[in-house]
């Protein structure tokens, strides 16, 4: 008897080892396809202003800069950090795409590899927007918030033995956007609630705790505006109420679901929000219920979420969605994985619901990302082609203070180091969109300023809109006018 239980034992860590082995292969191949997926869509990426703009100033900026700039642009330091190195060696702008490739890659390995997850669930979600496009192809800090929600998602199961690199994944998840600081918290709230032995939660937990106050806190002084009046942004105030309206705030909420019809939208809405909400009282109300603590941090960050957009500053609607999907993203994932060896049924109704919500939001995904590849994303690259080509050795080019003119400088500005690059507006030299309040000077201004100081190669001036030159100046190129976000450029001679 002693010998055919062995006999069966050794039989199924046999099986288990091979399915191990098996699931490690297919989550490589996988992340291979997708690897190449990316790549291919990078090369029919045009990188525009929001991309362009961190590269510019990592590049240009000193460290005291770049730090006096993150209460300006709203965001705190790890995207600034991570691309600093890489732009003060002097790698290309368009290297810019690879940098936020490697963390989507390495998370999209690291959830097709988690055992707590099934198959059918990992191949909807790697087609849908947290892992497609947006927050991929875009270079932006959302590569790496969602490379630290998969590590928290991976060091779910053992966060009460492993706090210390649980809690620090969440600082880093909290310095990559503003939205994640509440999120961040309640994973804190939800750590010490599934704390039952005090003697484990004073050896592993406060010291975790302190850790991750702290890092909140310095996350909160990097984009704490000390001195509003020194540098800010030109924000029109009648602007941000519109930004910061109730309204608003539903759109973004629902743009999730883009590309559905609005009843789809609302019937997913609510029931992406019925689930949050019944687990999370369960968690409070029952005991017996722990399991369901981990909406605990769901609940917070889209309190904390509705907050920021409606009172503290206003957020665009595709930021909006993005850190939402992933929140969501992880809420249903922790219910999947405390659910998995428990209840059958529910751990059923948790990976339909988290196919249902990752398989909604793949149409507009898919259809944003196949919009990219057949139509330019930015007319940035077309410009930068044509002035690499076609300007004069030692031309002036003057640029607008406007963010818009980042990405083209990006481009071109190691390709055509004997250009002058001028900043048109403010008549000095060019080196990073310092968001200051600047009124647009008249066309015989800018005309007047660059001539002052133009070389032998002639002034030349990029504009973001069509202007009234006369005889000032002459259009020499125009971008193409279909652009995804509508970022056109018209380069002027000056005469």
């Amino acid at each position: 008897m002693t010998e055919e239980i062995r006999e069966k034992q050794e039989n199924k860590e046999k099986k288990e080892k091979k399915n191990t082995q098996g699931g490690q292969w297919l989550a490589i191949a996988l992340t291979c396809v997708y690897a190449a997926v990316h790549v291919f869509m990078l090369f029919r990426h045009e990188m525009w202003r929001d991309e362009a703009y961190v590269w510019v100033l990592v590049k240009n900026g000193s460290i005291e800069e770049i730090l006096s700039m993150l209460p300006v642009v709203g965001h705190p330091c790890l995207w600034f950090a991570y691309l600093l190195p890489f732009a003060k060696l002097g790698l290309p702008f368009e290297c810019l795409g690879i940098l936020s490739a490697v963390p989507m890659i390495a998370a999209v390995y690291l959830f097709m590899s988690d055992k707590e997850v099934s198959w059918p669930v990992k191949i909807v979600c790697l087609g849908s927007s947290v892992f497609l496009f947006y927050n991929a192809v875009v270079a932006r800090p959302y590569c790496l918030s969602v490379l630290m929600i998969v590590l928290l998602m991976r060091f779910w199961k053992k966060r009460r033995e492993h706090t210390i690199r649980y809690c620090i994944a969440a600082v880093l998840l909290s310095w990559t956007h503003v939205i994640f600081a509440g999120f961040c918290g309640g994973l804190l709230l939800e750590l010490w609630f599934s704390k039952d032995n005090k003697e484990e939660k004073n050896r592993g937990t406060i010291p975790s705790s302190i850790l991750l106050v702290l890092g909140l806190m310095l996350m909160v002084l990097q984009v704490w505006q000390f001195d509003p009046s020194a540098s800010s942004r030109p924000v029109d105030m009648q602007s941000l109420s519109e930004y910061t309206s109730a309204d608003h705030l539903t759109e973004g909420v629902l743009s999730i679901f883009y590309y559905n019809s609005t009843a789809v939208k609302f019937v997913l809405m609510g029931l992406t929000l019925a689930t949050l909400f019944y687990f999370t009282r369960s968690a409070i109300v029952d005991r017996r219920a722990a399991r369901y603590r981990s909406c605990i941090p769901a609940l917070c960050g889209v309190g904390w979420f509705v907050l920021i957009v409606l009172f503290i500053r206003p957020v665009e609607h595709v930021q909006m969605a993005a850190c939402l999907i992933m929140i969501i993203f992880f809420m249903l994932y922790t219910i999947l994985a405390e659910l998995r060896y428990l209840k059958k049924a529910q751990n059923i109704i948790a990976s339909v619901l988290m196919i249902i919500f990752a398989a909604s939001t793949i149409r507009f995904t898919v259809t944003d990302a196949l919009k990219d590849i057949e139509e330019p994303f930015s007319g940035s690259m077309e410009a930068a082609e044509y002035m690499i080509h076609e300007l004069p050795e030692g031309a002036l080019l003057g640029l607008e203070e406007k963010q818009e003119s980042e990405a083209p400088y990006a481009y071109m500005a190691d390709k055509r180091q004997d250009v002058e690059y001028f900043n048109a507006w403010k008549k000095e030299r060019y080196t990073y969109y310092r968001w200051l309040k600047c009124a647009r000077p008249s066309e015989e201004e800018v005309c007047t300023a660059l001539k002052a100081v133009a070389g032998a190669g002639g002034a030349y001036y990029l504009s973001t809109r069509e202007q009234e030159m006369g005889d000032m100046a002459e259009l020499v190129f125009k971008s193409g006018r279909d652009t995804i976000w509508h970022e056109e450029y018209y380069l002027y001679k000056i005469k």
